[in-house]
């Protein structure tokens, strides 16, 4: 399979080839597991292996090919035991997931780091001339008010 759920079985460490679609774990992995919840898309490539091992493996069929269990207890333990690996698993696709958001806000905010610096530069300077060109009119005004108060006083003066 290039993606989707791939299911291995094993039974007392021996792999189950054949009826594949009957077994009792391809049931539960393809049909009752809703992958989407636990952040598992269609196109993602999962490979879900089981192996039970007991003296009372409820096989199904005289060749040993499958196993059966229609809604039993060994249904509800596998299950159980999927969705727990599921769930440790949507864990680790959502630190990604964030890991990876978080890298990409720092690559976009180095890449403008340079182009925001130079702005607020020239921003700073504007801002910088402004304000001594603001200082300079006023100490001319100062200049002018002190040399007229002191025309007017020699003029009172005199």
């Amino acid at each position: 399979h290039s993606q989707g759920v791939t299911v291995y079985r094993y039974a007392n460490r021996i792999p189950l080839l054949f009826e594949g679609g009957n077994d009792v774990v391809s049931v539960v992995a393809n049909k009752s597991i809703r992958w989407s919840t636990y952040k598992v898309k269609a196109t993602d490539k999962v490979g879900v292996f089981v192996s039970l091992v007991s003296t009372k493996i409820p096989f199904k069929g005289t060749s040993k090919e499958y196993i059966g269990d229609d809604k039993g207890v060994l249904h509800k333990a596998i299950s159980d035991a999927l969705k727990d690996c599921c769930r440790q698993l949507r864990t680790k696709i959502t630190k990604r997931k964030a890991n990876r958001e978080q890298e990409d806000r720092k690559k976009n905010l180095i890449k403008y780091i340079p182009d925001v610096s130079r702005a607020l530069m020239g921003m700073l300077e504007s801002m910088s001339s402004v304000d001594e060109a603001k200082q300079d009119d006023h100490e001319q005004d100062r200049a002018q008010h002190r040399h007229k108060r002191a025309r007017t006083a020699a003029n009172g003066r005199t």
